[in-house]
């Protein structure tokens, strides 16, 4: 059965009922099809309707949204305020934004910046017995939703939580001023031994927003050649100068690399819309430390074109370096998530797959987990959150 709330009063409602009855409940900020649930007997909560964009602060930089509220929904909203952007999400414009922000979800700057579960300001959480909580400053002065201080950060227990300790009602989300300059530059490289040597000179640089490297089994003509793309952004044209120049000082005597100021559009195209590489291709996402990711790469690449479908492997830089993660996407329904996930971690015991709730709670966590969850929801009635 599913149940599409419009307000924060059904919802607390419906929760509050479905506690006192110890009935199941799964929840989605979108839409899902019956085919999609994956547990029966769940009641589900499906908050698309709940899609107000509630509040932006342009002094402050950030902006409130509902539940239900999509990234091509804020994109469009945000066009009224030019000096502001929001992150962009790759491959995730239908997708909503608390979903993303929970799922802790790469970014187009999450090279320099983080995750965005780092872009996090605070939450309205609504817990299974119906009752409303705050997470941030706006639980100490209304309507003031700029930071998750001054008290403790109990954000972390519900971004890549799978949504069993709470439904997110509201969600602050940090703003960026828009860039007056922007562009991608690429790195061709013929080894992949020396892509990390280049991700660690870039990053190190800290002139980058994002930066990814990216490897295509198709066309032929790519298949012994390893891309690093680099977006640079800029305030001023003496930054943004600045930027170009030290990026290009990096590669200017090195051999084995072609540096191409402007990313070609082919490549831009299949490294930044693998969604759109194929009708409908596969994606999984994984996550793991920057040490092992070409090692990664090359064990999945070759790996992949054993199964002689096209794919494209986009390995991302998160936070200085400190993490990477991998996206593969893929052609035809020959080979299942199921067998294309058991393929990968074939000899690569660092790669974890993201999200959360795919791999439940890790054994070594399981007490504190369960602990956690007998005070928050004491009937289990709050089962998972579908991205």
């Amino acid at each position: 059965m599913t149940m599409t709330p419009e307000t924060i009063e059904q919802l607390t409602a419906i929760l509050a009922n479905a506690n006192e009855g110890k009935q199941g409940v799964s929840w989605s900020g979108r839409s899902i099809s019956a085919e999609e649930l994956e547990i029966d007997g769940l009641l589900h909560l499906d908050l698309s309707r709940m899609n107000q964009i509630v509040k932006i602060n342009s002094a402050a930089r950030y902006v409130v949204v509902e539940s239900g509220v999509t990234w091509r929904q804020l994109s469009l909203y945000l066009k009224q305020f030019p000096s502001l952007r929001s992150v962009q999400v790759p491959s995730s414009m239908g997708k909503t934004v608390i979903a993303s922000c929970l799922s802790n979800a790469i970014h187009d700057s999450c090279t320099i910046y983080g995750t965005l579960g780092e872009w996090v300001n605070g939450m309205e959480v609504i817990l299974a017995d119906g009752s409303v909580i705050q997470i941030g400053a706006q639980s100490l002065v209304k309507d003031s939703w700029f930071n998750i201080g001054p008290l403790p950060d109990l954000k972390g227990l519900l971004i890549q939580g799978g949504g069993w300790l709470g439904v997110v009602s509201k969600l602050s989300l940090k703003l960026l001023p828009c860039a007056q300059y922007e562009g991608e530059s690429c790195l061709v490289l013929k080894n992949p031994e020396d892509c990390m040597k280049w991700i660690y000179c870039i990053t190190h640089q800290e002139i980058a927003d994002y930066v990814h490297c990216f490897y295509h089994s198709e066309p032929n003509y790519l298949k012994k050649t390893y891309f690093i793309g680099v977006v640079l952004r800029a305030n001023s044209k003496k930054e943004w100068e600045y930027k170009k120049q030290a990026l290009a000082h990096l590669v200017q005597e090195e051999r084995g690399v072609f540096y191409q100021e402007t990313l070609p559009e082919a490549i831009l195209y299949r490294a930044c819309n693998m969604e759109l590489l194929y009708k409908e291709p596969q994606e999984l996402l994984y996550r793991l430390s920057p040490q092992n990711a070409v090692q990664a790469i090359i064990r999945l690449k070759d790996t992949l074109q054993q199964q002689k479908a096209p794919f494209v492997l986009d390995f991302s830089v998160v936070d200085h370096n400190h993490q990477s993660l991998i996206r593969i996407a893929w052609e035809g329904v020959s080979t299942t998530k199921e067998e294309m996930n058991l393929l990968v971690k074939q000899g690569l015991d660092s790669l974890i797959y993201t999200p959360w709730s795919s791999f439940g709670i890790p054994e070594k966590n399981r007490v504190l987990a369960e602990r956690i969850q007998d005070k928050f929801d004491p009937n289990g009635v709050l089962k998972r959150m579908y991205l």
